[in-house]
């Protein structure tokens, strides 16, 4: 269990955790912006705490920086490409995942220069689920990130509605400047069977 008594820290209210069959409390840092985790409480003692998990092991500052890339990032889409209500988001290289405490420091500022090797998806809403119509949102979308400095190493696309939907994954930036990408995208539709998680992947509604 975490020895925390050096942090100024604020105890939320406790609930009971079903799942664990005992109390849960969420602490937090008066202080420290990442420094937040949930105490587990039963049979009259701390039983464990993921203060080793969210703070050391970086959860929650990599949540906060890619809240904040992610909140960049739909601005763009909103101002660049008139994409008002666009959900996309930013995540991170999930090969990173084992080393964030290496190269993530506690309450660090964010900056477009992270070293997480963001990855972005463009999500909005359409009713041309084309994928003439996905090329050319992709290439708007990553000329507009370019000019403010966002670098990504992975570009996705995502639109649905009540009919239909399509998810696009896997996309470089090398793809994009290629001037091949619509070629790359009915290729990778049209081999499925030959697709690898390294390359770009289709999925459609009903598939």
């Amino acid at each position: 269990m975490t020895k925390a008594s050096f942090f100024d820290l604020e105890l939320g209210k406790a609930d009971y955790d079903f799942k664990n069959q005992g109390y849960r409390v969420y602490a937090k840092s008066k202080t420290s912006i990442d420094t937040r985790f949930a105490i587990y409480y039963s049979e009259g003692k701390v039983q464990r705490d993921d203060y080793q998990t969210f703070v050391l092991g970086m959860f929650n500052t990599l949540d906060r920086l890619t809240s904040e890339y992610t909140l960049i990032a739909r601005t763009i889409v909103a101002d660049e490409l008139g994409y008002e209500n666009n959900t996309s988001y930013v995540i991170q290289d999930k090969n990173l995942s084992d080393n964030f405490n290496e190269i993530l420091e506690l309450d660090m500022k964010f900056d477009k220069a992270v070293p997480i090797n963001p990855e972005i998806t463009v999500q909005i809403e359409t009713s041309d689920y084309s994928l003439e119509n996905v090329a050319v949102i992709l290439a708007n979308a990553h000329k507009a990130f370019i000019a403010e400095n966002c670098i990504f190493t992975k570009y996705g696309f995502y639109a649905s509605d009540d009919e239909s939907n399509i998810m696009v994954i896997g996309v470089t930036p090398e793809d994009i400047e290629s001037g091949e990408l619509l070629s790359l995208l009915r290729k990778a539709e049209m081999n499925k069977e030959m697709a690898s998680e390294e390359g770009i992947l289709i999925f459609r509604k009903g598939e």
